[in-house]
């Protein structure tokens, strides 16, 4: 079996929500953390009003904030993060 798939599976689920809203997703690891996070917004049924950040294995990245991707989100794929 393969310990980096080409496809990952995502339970997508804001903190902090009562009762628990989530959606889980399958997407290639190939896509970049921009393209995760226009994923989020469609499948969630959001419009990108909020401020927002990703913490992938310590790695944190937000929009214009102290806390960037070395790439940025419009270049790093999860591939990047040997996600399985």
């Amino acid at each position: 079996m393969d310990s980096n798939p080409a496809v990952l599976q995502l339970r997508i689920s804001p903190r902090g929500v009562s009762p628990p809203v989530w959606r889980r997703v399958l997407i290639s690891r190939q896509i970049t953390i921009a393209h995760l996070h226009q994923v989020m917004q469609l499948t969630m049924g959001w419009g990108d009003e909020h401020l927002h950040r990703f913490i992938i294995h310590g790695w944190r990245g937000h929009r214009e904030g102290a806390f960037q991707f070395f790439d940025g989100p419009d270049t790093l794929s999860l591939a990047a993060f040997s996600l399985r």
